[in-house]
């Protein structure tokens, strides 16, 4: 359990680490006149030895303001048609990391649409290839340490518009996107059938009607799924909303083998609802099971609370709201 709760906790500590560098950035003028980039006299330019920050004027005090005017300003020394610019991961992928993380300190997500459109017009030529990864990398891998789905839609609704040479990618972007709207916070959780059992028939809906509802997708063949199953196992918080009535979990086998889920339900708190849905959540594409397994939490209406969750981030909601 140890091993578990370490793996947690480094997840949260990276990040913490990304969260506390545009701190640095608002708590005093940024950039300097050594990271620009300049043009001697022989009309070559100097090289940039980091991220050229914009530098906020000194009479711009208020964080809030001082944020604004930093992500509306953040891309103005960058040059996105310098090829070579665009290799340095030291200076691209780490300018695209913090003015992310700026993003991310913004209370209001519909202000990112507008912050991710002023970027993405920007690209030109091999900048919009460089740019796709590193928001698919950040933004849509569930390991990164800003992972942030609905940030991502925000950059693709844009990028998307943009015309892109390479057609594979774009499909890809595409369904990106396609799975990004399923599901979303808010918003009504696709119903499926499963089966229990004892070989009865349900309906995701109609599962602990009225209750909240934890919505676990796991393969009990997958390292990751076991550590995660062990720690909301043995969660006293988890366990007392269980006891409790206040929350239901539903844990559902989504890979289709009949044995391996029959071989591996017992391992299952009793309390829980341990469930196979015969695969068709995935052959539907109902739900972006990127990753094993995958949290949601729903509410009694069987809304989207929570997408795609932490395990530490579902219990710190569950403690807090029920």
């Amino acid at each position: 359990m140890s091993v578990v709760c370490g793996i947690f906790s480094n997840s949260m500590m990276k990040r913490f680490l990304y969260m506390l560098i545009p701190l640095f950035l608002l708590a005093g003028a940024c950039g300097t006149g050594g990271s620009r980039q300049k043009t001697g006299k022989d009309g070559h330019r100097t090289e940039l030895k980091s991220f050229p920050y914009p530098e906020i004027p000194s009479m711009v005090t208020d964080p809030e303001e001082r944020r604004t005017y930093l992500l509306e300003h953040f891309w103005n020394g960058f040059d996105f048609r310098d090829t070579v610019l665009l290799k340095r991961r030291e200076i691209t992928e780490r300018g695209f990391a913090d003015f992310i993380t700026l993003l991310l300190q913004e209370p209001d997500s519909t202000q990112w649409y507008g912050s991710m459109k002023d970027l993405t017009m920007k690209l030109a030529g091999p900048a919009y290839g460089v740019f796709g990864e590193l928001a698919e990398r950040y933004l849509y891998d569930p390991n990164s340490p800003v992972y942030n789905e609905e940030l991502y839609l925000a950059f693709l609704d844009s990028f998307l518009k943009l015309k892109m040479e390479d057609e594979a990618v774009r499909e890809r972007l595409l369904f990106h996107q396609e799975m990004g709207l399923k599901n979303r916070v808010g918003h009504p959780a696709n119903d499926f059938e499963y089966t229990t059992a004892d070989g009865k028939q349900g309906r995701m809906r109609n599962c602990a009607p009225g209750k909240p509802l934890v919505l676990i997708f796991h393969d009990p063949d997958c390292l990751q799924c076991c550590e995660t199953m062990a720690f909301l196992q043995g969660n006293e918080v988890l366990q007392e909303k269980v006891k409790a009535g206040k929350v239901a979990v539903l844990a559902v086998y989504s890979e289709g083998i009949d044995e391996i889920w029959r071989a591996h339900r017992k391992d299952l708190p009793k309390a829980w609802i341990s469930v196979t849905d015969g695969a068709t959540v995935k052959r539907s594409l109902l739900y972006d099971l990127k990753a094993m397994p995958t949290l949601y939490l729903l509410d009694g209406e069987r809304r989207v609370l929570l997408k795609d969750a932490y395990p530490g981030q579902l219990i710190d909601y569950l403690q807090r709201n029920m």
